[in-house]
């Protein structure tokens, strides 16, 4: 599946499945060291934004790579490794970096809304990256560390793929057995 419509059907199954859970549903956590719905919603919120800036920077004022975008030797290996820490079914647990991170608190239920709407900005900025990312190898800076560079394309890659990763977390989520009576409020 394309990045694009893989960005779209998430969105559609959050709405579908997520969205008539109660705020102890969306908070329940299988155990104290994993995340809860609410907080693999946060994260992806909290992830995804940092890439908003460079967005808007392209569609902006256009493609003007730093000195370091334009002679890093480390590019392609980045992007691999990007690739391998965003794939949708995990090899490893890998702790996020955290910038990333989300919140250790409770999170109100208002965050199916705001993963709904934070799914459509995303979803117009990479519908707009999308011709430029075919005209040239664009190469932007990871928001975690401007050493860390890789192609756009590479990145919008990767923005789905994590997505998938931790919706497939927050369905594991849903469908533990332990998870609290969908009728219980």
């Amino acid at each position: 599946m394309a990045y694009l419509e893989q960005i779209e059907h998430i969105g559609e199954y959050v709405r579908e499945n997520f969205a008539l859970l109660n705020e102890e549903q969306l908070n329940w956590k299988p155990h104290p060291d994993k995340w809860s719905i609410a907080q693999c919603l946060e994260h992806l919120i909290n992830s995804n934004s940092k890439y908003f800036p460079a967005f808007e920077k392209l569609l902006q004022q256009g493609y003007h790579p730093s000195l370091w975008q334009s002679i890093s030797p480390l590019s392609e290996m980045c992007g691999k490794k990007l690739l391998e820490f965003t794939t949708t079914i995990p090899g490893k647990k890998i702790k996020s970096p955290s910038l990333f991170a989300p919140s250790k608190s409770t999170i109100d239920a208002g965050i199916i809304q705001r993963f709904l709407e934070h799914q459509q900005q995303l979803l117009q900025y990479l519908k707009q990256l999308k011709p430029i990312s075919k005209q040239n190898k664009i190469i932007i800076s990871s928001p975690v560390s401007s050493l860390i560079t890789f192609d756009l394309r590479t990145a919008m890659k990767a923005v789905a793929q994590h997505e998938q990763r931790h919706i497939n977390q927050a369905n594991n989520v849903l469908h533990h057995s332990q998870f609290p009576d969908k009728f219980h409020h």
